[in-house]
């Protein structure tokens, strides 16, 4: 059972709620300090920070529904015809 309708349900919520948080930020906020980091290493992080933002940001702008629409095209698409 869905505690959503299929339309306010994204992609990042079941992904969430199967797997957890999609992206950890430890690496930047907690085990890692800046301190301890090298100058490219928190370069690169800024950089997967980013990285990371605009894919949490496509996998919540699509919802269940939008699959669910996108399945049932494949479906007629993929039907054989038989003719006699």
């Amino acid at each position: 059972m869905l505690s959503k309708r299929p339309s306010e349900l994204s992609v990042a919520d079941i992904l969430e709620a199967l797997d957890g948080p999609l992206f950890s930020r430890m690496a930047i906020n907690g085990h890692h300090s800046f301190q301890r980091m090298t100058k490219s290493e928190i370069l690169l992080s800024k950089v997967w920070e980013r990285v990371q933002d605009a894919e949490r940001h496509v996998l919540e702008a699509i919802t269940i529904d939008e699959l669910a629409g996108q399945q049932r095209l494949l479906e007629q698409q993929r039907t054989l015809m038989y003719h006699i």
